[in-house]
């Protein structure tokens, strides 16, 4: 069997474990500055005459294969491991053991010639993240927008709603903007705090958008989001001591850069508990998460229209089977100013094809990689165009 086909088999097994469901738990640990993700998947290798413990090591191996194609599924979509799966080989599944942390085989059995295990394999999350980012088959987290967050809150015990931007510094998070906020950061985003602040902003609860983006920008942030959120009473009663609360939650996304309204959502959750006070923030917290994620799929939306509008230039790169001159050429071609984005389009053994978000023309870029120092490979450029280029990565 060729190498090839061993790796093949190894990312079909992984596969088949993610779509029959061979997956017994799966669940996620935050340990010190690593994060881990516990997996079950059950797998099997083949006897060849009686070398069972050759089939029994085929299949641990295999079951490792799983274990990180499974705890990748987050990171990227299965859809996306097929499309991508030259290059998965390479980054991931040829070096598991960069990316495992132990594993135990909790039972073994043997059904006709097929050597069965059941295992529990701790991934290392954070690795498979940074691998899988530095080469380019997902984007770097620094890519997705920074955002500031201007939300005033109503609580239930509350006669009127405290805000950050007034006359008093406030820097208690309120519930809905807490629960806002932890979405959009699992979503990638950057969340700008304002713990710097030294003096009171002194602008009133109805801050104007203009007024929200000027200190957005004052702050770095790539998007505003400005918001109203309310702690009422329901009228669900159980046993006269539970009782039921609504969170709602009003938002709006700005760019800071144009100004241009890109998300608007509206969302409402109810939680039920004996204390009014700590249940009325349960309810704005939810409420806040539930916007949270509609706002991040606007947000991300606007953005990924905006930048389909950008020009780009098409780039068929050789020489990619050395995966680490690839790689650097990659981080290369994104210092050059005026590059916004760079996507892989197409992964083949030695070659692929990336598109890259530049405003000016394909000769403009030629011109700019050719200034260029690269430490372990030299370019040959040995096609340009306005819309394309062809490259070959050169080993020294």
């Amino acid at each position: 069997m060729s190498i090839f086909q061993q790796r093949a088999g190894k990312f079909m097994v992984a596969l088949i474990c993610l779509s029959m469901g061979l997956i017994f738990a799966d669940f996620s640990v935050a340990k010190g500055k690593d994060t881990i993700k516990v997996v079950e998947v059950t797998t099997s290798g083949t006897i060849v005459g009686d070398k069972t413990n050759a089939a029994r090591e085929q299949a641990i191996s295999a079951g490792l294969v799983s274990a990180v194609a499974l705890a990748s599924v987050d990171l990227l979509p299965v859809a996306a491991q097929v499309e991508n799966f030259q290059m998965l080989n390479q980054v991931l599944y040829d070096q598991v053991d960069k990316f495992i942390q132990n594993y135990t085989v909790l039972t073994e059995f043997v059904a006709d010639s097929r050597y069965r295990v059941v295992m529990r394999v701790t991934v290392m999350l954070d690795r498979v993240e940074k691998q899988l980012t530095d080469s380019g088959v997902i984007l770097s987290q620094e890519e997705m927008p920074r955002a500031l967050i201007f939300m005033a809150e109503q609580k239930l015990e509350a006669e009127m709603p405290t805000y950050w931007w007034g006359e008093k510094l406030v820097f208690v998070v309120p519930s809905s903007e807490s629960g806002m906020a932890d979405v959009l950061r699992d979503k990638g985003f950057t969340i700008v705090t304002r713990g710097n602040l030294v003096e009171p902003l002194n602008h009133d609860l109805n801050l104007s958008v203009e007024e929200a983006i000027t200190i957005g920008r004052h702050l770095a942030a790539d998007v505003v989001i400005v918001g109203m959120s309310k702690a009422e009473t329901s009228s669900n009663v159980m046993s006269n001591t539970i009782k039921s609360y609504k969170g709602s939650v009003a938002a709006k996304a700005y760019r800071t850069d144009t100004g241009e309204i890109i998300a608007s959502v509206s969302r409402t959750a109810v939680a039920a508990g004996e204390r009014a006070a700590q249940t009325g923030r349960e309810a704005l917290a939810n409420a806040g998460v539930l916007t949270g994620e509609e706002l991040a799929k606007q947000v991300i939306a606007a953005r990924q229209k905006a930048a389909s509008m950008v020009p780009s230039v098409e780039i068929v790169v050789i020489g990619t089977g050395e995966l680490k001159n690839f790689v650097a050429f990659r981080k290369m071609l994104g210092t050059i100013s005026g590059v916004k984005g760079i996507n892989i389009k197409e992964i083949k053994p030695d070659e692929s094809t990336i598109a890259v978000e530049y405003n000016d023309s394909g000769e403009t870029l030629a011109e700019e990689l050719m200034l260029k120092i690269y430490d372990s490979f030299g370019i040959d450029i040995y096609e340009v165009s306005p819309e394309r280029l062809g490259i070959e990565l050169i080993p020294e």
